[in-house]
């Protein structure tokens, strides 16, 4: 008989510390729900949104006030994805290895499989950000530290964004791609000079925990945005500030979702995501609150290219995670567990099925993302 999935505990977590993973900032900046529940592709899940009542006036009187009803206003999501990788062992295999061999084998097999699994739920949580975002700030395809624009204007701009939006308290993150974090670490010398940063952990590990009040974080999953093809634009008609539908004409081409725009002579500079566009002339909707700036009928449309940094609090964005359905009845499997990536946080699935003179370990989760509160995303462009 084979060994059970129990016994391979010991050595799989033995190896974690050792073996290279990516970097999974998004996972671990999100709300996460990861009941050990089970659940069906495509399944409608509630996720709670508590709210209160209005304020009242405090007014003397022989009864107590009757309170507000309670007010609840879930909303749901979708469980997206049910994904898997299985990894096969065969007798040949199994007695050409041997026993020693064949448990680091296991181990690093499954390692690679948790890694895996969680590169795809990390790059859905950017794209899912990166789509309902409010406002961007940053140049069009240009990496935001250099050794001449070594500054804080970056994370402040960006904290801004957040605070213009009344999301600043909480608690905030910013994940960087692989690129900007790059050259933070080569050109933002306040960060890891002793002298000027109070500490010397930029210097010795490569990372600082905080700036500007956001917890860093980085990730190697975060996808370039192809801006739409769009050119020529102008709006159509005066737009007041605070407008989220934004009408535009004589243009050719798309402006698609998570296109970022900027228009021109509008007071405030901004640039706005956009989270519903076009394929022709019409209208296009951005991210609330919408325009900061009253903008002028005819005035320039621009449309940016970029590959996002992402800030936001944590209660903008759930990460629902879940155990895939199986029947009542049972399937194959003749063992199954659940097991916790101490890396990630998630808990993955292994069921072990046995078969012709092979055996087959399953690992695997579900999941699905809710945006929670589009108005405490901020993108910021490199």
């Amino acid at each position: 008989m084979p060994d059970s999935l129990a016994s391979l505990f010991p050595t799989l977590y033995a190896g974690i510390a050792e073996f290279p993973r990516r970097q999974f900032g998004m996972i671990r900046a999100v709300q996460v729900d990861g009941r050990l529940s089970r659940a069906a592709k495509g399944q409608s899940v509630v996720w709670d949104v508590p709210q209160i009542s209005a304020a009242v006036d405090v007014e003397p009187s022989a009864t107590l006030p009757a309170p507000d009803a309670d007010v609840a206003k879930p909303l749901s999501y979708t469980m997206a994805y049910r994904k898997a990788v299985r990894i096969a062992v065969t007798g040949e295999a199994s007695e050409a290895i041997g026993d020693a061999n064949m448990a680091i084998r296991r181990q690093n097999q499954y390692l690679q499989a948790f890694d895996a699994l969680a590169a795809g739920i990390e790059g859905y949580l950017a794209g899912i950000a990166i789509l309902n975002a409010s406002r961007a700030f940053g140049t069009a395809d240009t990496i935001p530290f250099t050794a001449s624009s070594a500054n804080l204007e970056y994370f402040a701009k960006l904290w801004g964004i957040l605070a213009r939006n009344e999301r600043s308290n909480g608690e905030l993150s910013l994940v960087l791609n692989t690129a900007t974090a790059e050259a933070m670490r080569a050109y933002m010398a306040m960060l890891w000079k002793a002298n000027e940063a109070g500490d010397d952990e930029m210097m010795k590990n490569g990372y600082r925990t905080r700036i500007q009040g956001f917890n860093i974080y980085e990730t190697n999953q975060m996808p370039k945005h192809t801006k739409g093809t769009g050119a020529a634009y102008v709006l159509d008609g005066d737009h007041a500030a605070g407008a989220t539908d934004i009408v535009v004409k004589t243009g050719t081409g798309t402006i698609l979702a998570g296109d970022v725009i900027s228009i021109a002579d509008e007071p405030s500079g901004s640039k706005y995501v956009v989270t519903e566009g076009i394929a022709a002339a019409g209208t296009l909707k951005i991210g609330a609150p919408g325009l900061l700036g009253a903008a002028v009928t005819g005035k320039a449309v621009s449309i940016h290219q970029y590959t996002p940094n992402l800030a936001f609090n944590q209660s903008a964005l759930g990460l629902g995670v879940r155990l895939p359905e199986i029947p009542k009845e049972g399937d194959a499997a003749i063992d199954a567990t659940s097991i916790r990536d101490p890396y990630t946080g998630l808990v993955f699935e292994v069921r072990r099925y046995a078969e012709y003179r092979q055996i087959v370990d399953e690992i695997a989760i579900m999941y699905g993302a809710i945006v929670l509160d589009p108005e405490a995303i901020a993108i910021g462009l490199s």
